[in-house]
């Protein structure tokens, strides 16, 4: 009976928790201890960095997907947003190495240029994936994105990017 006493009360404080930090709070406070960890060169951190295996960051960033998904316990689906948050943080630690998994995915040409265009993306992406007046069929609408961003990227945004030179030196 003390078992399941024990169980109500972690429940509780566990959704007391979750409801006093919510999940965006959970993760900035996450993201900032590591950050910390990481600047002051914390054994766990100098451990995760040299002496971790590279499919460890496969590995959790698999394993860390669910955890965005109620296919939980309930208990557990209190603490899946920190759990999300932690190996987030230890996969983009592990990713740190220039020849990581995650590295080496992230500069192939195709993801190099959809990283320039992400921005032009992000400022359109609104418009051509939220309530279109003209239909919703995602293939015509992506595409249109595309085309809307790369000019927006090589017509205006490039542009302002060569004043970024000028004003270096300041």
């Amino acid at each position: 009976m003390e078992v399941l006493h024990f169980n109500h009360f972690f429940h509780v404080a566990l959704a007391n928790a979750d409801r006093l930090f919510g999940k965006g709070t959970a993760m900035i406070l996450i993201g900032s201890l590591f950050s910390i960890l990481f600047l002051t060169d914390s054994p766990f951190i100098k451990w995760l960095y040299v002496k971790a295996p590279g499919i460890l960051s496969l590995v959790l960033f698999i394993a860390s997907i669910p955890c965005c998904f109620p296919v939980f316990p309930r208990y557990l689906g209190l603490i899946s947003d920190s759990l999300f948050g932690i190996s987030t943080a230890i996969v983009i630690i592990l990713n740190l190495r220039e020849q990581s998994f995650f590295s080496r995915l992230l500069n192939l040409e195709i993801l190099k240029k959809i990283g320039i265009l992400s921005y032009s993306i992000y400022i359109w992406q609104q418009l051509f994936t939220h309530q279109q007046p003209w239909g919703g069929n995602l293939f015509l609408n992506l595409s249109a994105l595309a085309i809307v961003a790369f000019l927006s990227y090589y017509f205006y945004e490039k542009k302002f990017l060569q004043y970024k030179e000028l004003f270096k030196k300041i």
